[in-house]
């Protein structure tokens, strides 16, 4: 095992990446529409804070093999995205531009200042349905979640029309929307972990072209110590607040379990075990991957030699085109199947990329797994970033959507790709059908296209 100061290098190791993407997103923000931090960010969430509780020395964890093991192979694959991502993409990207013998930019637009406020509720109506449409219409949940997305797209474009306009108490307001997230999805679905990721994802999209840089670092810091401290806090009560969710509880019930939240908050405190220990247990997917490898290690379960990665390949092709198609088992069912641990029903476990490349071909997977990972998200993070600051708010909206259905680092493949290929059919179909249709109601008079955007003009 590591002692204090080795884990120290080993964790300062894991998080240089993070810096690294934040650097270059800065270098040239026109070039990005922070995808890949926002990757990065989810990923560091589930893997680096139980492994950076292991260098405090109050801390004795019951898991530290596994939790070394699984925290290595996050290292590994955090490296390797991160190659795919800042190296890989822009050289697929030169070579493909290079042979289109007559690509011409499109010309700068300025797009509806209603687009924002139409995404966002366009994502906000898709959320409130989609426990009854997916009940009712079979297939509809992969392209309701991914039309649910527009929700961050709505914010950050709401984000980005003040930042524009020099309006900082404004942006300061729809970030602080975003952050209501996790409270709502906690609310109406019980879970925590969906509205957390997604403001997070917002926090980076807004992260490349924030100004004043120190102000934001240190408003990062402080929103990062209050999660954790709401994180605690929700965790003590977790169990509750399900019990009324789940169990049907009317808006004022839910709403009642969440008070008690905020009358006994817990501010996050470093010293108390108690409070170490909640982020060990549900925030450790080091803990997941370190017992996959001592199981397959052991003989216990054969590799999976890209059996789930085939599934993942098939998630977009709808049952009505193919009925025989194979399913794919939860993240829980495989987390089973490859660690020996069983789960109590209706307990949510993913699989994560990290283990689920490890299973399919090993310490290799994860390296070449992550490698094109990053180089697929790479090039999704660059055309949204040159469709935003090019204002073309529709198309940006078509292609964050895609790359943040992608942002799953705990969930399996078969999901990110199931997601992404619902969400780009649901956006598609609102960016054809909808939205037209709306803006033609909300502005009879408007002209249907426009040049010379300020946003795209203000660019660099």
């Amino acid at each position: 095992m590591l002692d204090a100061g080795e884990w120290i290098v080993v964790l300062a190791v894991w998080i240089l990446p993070v810096f690294i993407l934040i650097g270059a997103a800065w270098a040239q923000p026109d070039r990005t529409a922070g995808l890949l931090i926002a990757y990065v960010a989810n990923l560091w969430l589930i893997h680096w804070p139980a492994a950076g509780i292991q260098a405090l020395p109050w801390m004795h964890s019951l898991s530290p093999v596994e939790t070394l093991a699984g925290f290595q192979l996050s290292l590994l694959g955090v490296w390797a995205f991160t190659i795919g991502g800042l190296i890989l993409a822009p050289l697929t990207l030169s070579l493909f531009e290079s042979s289109r013998a007559a690509a011409v930019a499109p010309a700068p637009r300025e797009p509806s200042a209603r687009v924002p406020g139409l995404y966002l509720a366009l994502g906000v109506m898709a959320f409130l349905a989609l426990p009854i449409a997916g009940a009712v219409i079979p297939g509809i949940a992969a392209v309701g979640s991914g039309v649910t997305l527009l929700v961050v797209v709505g914010l950050a474009l709401k984000a980005w029309t003040a930042y524009h306009h020099g309006n900082t108490a404004r942006q300061l307001l729809w970030l602080g929307a975003g952050a209501v997230l996790p409270l709502l999805t906690l609310v109406s679905r019980g879970f925590v972990s969906f509205g957390a990721a997604a403001f997070i994802s917002l926090a980076a999209l807004t992260l490349v072209y924030v100004r004043p840089r120190w102000r934001l670092l240190a408003g990062m810091l402080l929103v990062g110590y209050v999660g954790f401290s709401f994180y605690v806090t929700y965790m003590r009560d977790r169990g509750a607040i399900r019990s009324v969710v789940w169990g049907g509880g009317a808006v004022a019930e839910r709403l009642g379990t969440l008070s008690n939240l905020a009358t006994d908050f817990e501010w996050f405190d470093p010293t108390d075990l108690t409070h170490l220990r909640r982020i060990d247990a549900r925030l450790n997917q080091n803990f997941l991957v370190g017992a996959s490898v001592a199981h397959m290690e052991a003989g216990l379960a054969h590799p999976a030699v890209g059996e789930t990665l085939w599934l993942a390949a098939i998630a977009a092709i709808p049952r009505a085109i193919w009925p025989e198609k194979p399913s794919a088992g939860g993240s829980g069912d495989l987390v089973t199947r490859f660690t020996g641990i069983p789960f109590a029903e209706g307990t949510s476990v993913g699989i994560g990329q990290v283990m689920e490349f490890y299973v399919n071909f090993g310490v290799p997977g994860v390296a070449i797994g992550f490698l094109l990972f990053g180089l697929a998200l790479g090039v999704i993070d660059t055309v949204a970033g040159r469709r935003l600051w090019r204002g073309d708010w529709e198309g940006y909206a078509v292609v964050l959507v895609v790359g943040l259905a992608t942002i799953q680092p705990g969930g399996a493949i078969v999901e990110v790709v199931a997601s992404a290929f619902g969400g780009l059919v649901g956006v598609l179909a609102i960016n054809r059908l909808a939205l037209p249709a709306m803006l033609r109601y909300l502005e009879p008079g408007a002209a249907p296209a426009r040049v010379s955007a300020p946003a795209a003009e203000e660019g660099t």
